[in-house]
């Protein structure tokens, strides 16, 4: 543990529980900012590591960068299925 570190038995956790923190929300609502903070702050003042999966990364990696609004209609059921395979395999990267 680091110099810093709150030991995990202080905050009811073991070395090997895992905390998912999920965020939720419209573009551009600082969703990716907050989830950085808290990966700095538990990093460095618990000395856990953390990671953030973010299933834009994974939708931009799996179907493109430059995708058109309709993607996003709820009423697309094509796009919709693509959308749960972005958020399958961010699901498959936090289990491992």
């Amino acid at each position: 543990e680091g110099e810093n570190a709150t030991p995990l038995e202080v905050i009811g956790a073991s070395a090997s529980d895992k905390l998912v923190i999920i965020m939720v929300g419209l573009p551009g609502t600082g969703k990716t900012h907050i989830a950085k903070r808290i990966c700095r702050f538990v990093d460095f003042f618990h000395d856990i590591p953390s990671q953030i999966f973010n299933t834009s990364e994974y939708r931009r990696k799996l179907f493109g960068a430059k995708i058109p609004a309709s993607f996003f209609d709820p009423n697309n059921k094509e796009a919709l299925e693509k959308r749960g395979k972005a958020c399958e395999a961010a699901l498959a990267d936090l289990i491992d």
